[in-house]
């Protein structure tokens, strides 16, 4: 906006997002010489030391300034006549010569796939199981790889301390909050160990994750079937396997109607049925027949509804 911005504005900026990653330096060629017995090759290896990845040498940068545009340098004429000026009697080389920087894409990639999880989260729960998602990313954001499939074990506690500080819920709420995430259908939250109030591991592989939405698929059953299917749908969801009998009596709904209800839904691939033999004969009589709901191939009936 040709406003003029503090230098220590524009450097305290630049290491933020040195530390988040969103910038890192440019891999150099190497000052070892190369050998006279083999041609020299058609493109130099660039390395960069890992540790010196995300390290900003200091600098003393005082004053104010605004970025002009070439056009008026060459008008001018001072700008450059200027630089010369110092380029002659500066003799020691500043501490960042050499060194250049670039924007690290896999760590917005990153960061628009976490905005994307906080999302997938808000959408069926509420604010604040989101915000804690968003704190378990914000803890893993360095420490795990883009490519990783989930996070690094997370302690309760460590998630309790790292809350934002305006966020007022207490440990025992935060616990529930955890329970409930590992135990939705998504799960995006996942229980890995007991130690420190319990240890919890966020999986960030999206793939099958974001787009079945199964609150969209009750959605969907509602306008396919009826308000009394799409209970029935939700409840297969909170509680993932039922027997029929269950069905009737926590949907509140007549035996024959849920029969036939759970039967239509079957029928089109919303709902699947489980069986679990008591007896390695399978004989129908010693056998329980749980309904459940598979959320990925729901959604592909959704979509194959849609392409009709």
């Amino acid at each position: 906006d040709g406003k003029s911005m503090d230098y220590a504005d524009v450097s305290s900026t630049f290491v933020r997002l040195v530390d988040t990653h969103f910038v890192q330096r440019c891999p150099l060629v190497p000052d070892t010489p190369q050998s006279p017995e083999g041609p020299p090759p058609p493109a130099p290896t660039l390395v960069i030391n890992e540790k010196d990845m995300y390290v900003v040498p200091r600098l003393n940068l005082l004053g104010k300034g605004k970025r002009q545009r070439s056009c008026e340098e060459e008008e001018e004429g001072e700008p450059k006549a200027k630089k010369q000026k110092q380029e002659g009697e500066g003799s020691e080389p500043p501490p960042d010569d050499g060194i250049y920087w670039q924007v690290n894409m896999e760590r917005f990639h990153q960061h628009f796939r976490d905005q994307a999880i906080v999302t997938a989260v808000a959408n069926p729960m509420d604010q604040t199981s989101s915000e804690i998602v968003r704190t378990m990313l914000r803890m893993s954001e360095v420490t795990t790889s883009s490519g990783a499939p989930h996070t690094q074990p997370l302690s309760s506690n460590e998630i309790f301390r790292s809350l934002p500080a305006g966020y007022n819920i207490g440990k025992q709420v935060l616990d529930q909050y955890l329970t409930l995430l590992a135990d939705d259908p998504l799960e995006f939250v996942g229980k890995s160990g007991e130690s420190g109030g319990g240890m919890y591991t966020l999986s960030i592989l999206l793939e099958g994750k974001i787009t079945p939405n199964p609150h969209f698929g009750a959605s969907s059953t509602l306008f396919l079937f009826g308000s009394r299917c799409a209970r029935i749908f939700r409840l297969l969801l909170r509680k993932r396997h039922l027997e029929q009998k269950q069905v009737e009596d926590f949907a509140m709904i007549p035996a024959k109607e849920a029969k036939d209800m759970l039967y239509k839904m079957l029928s089109q691939n919303f709902v699947s049925l489980q069986e679990i033999p008591k007896t390695p004969d399978h004989a129908p009589s010693r056998t329980f027949y749980l309904y459940t709901v598979n959320v990925l191939s729901s959604a592909r009936m959704l979509l194959h509804h849609c392409y009709k």
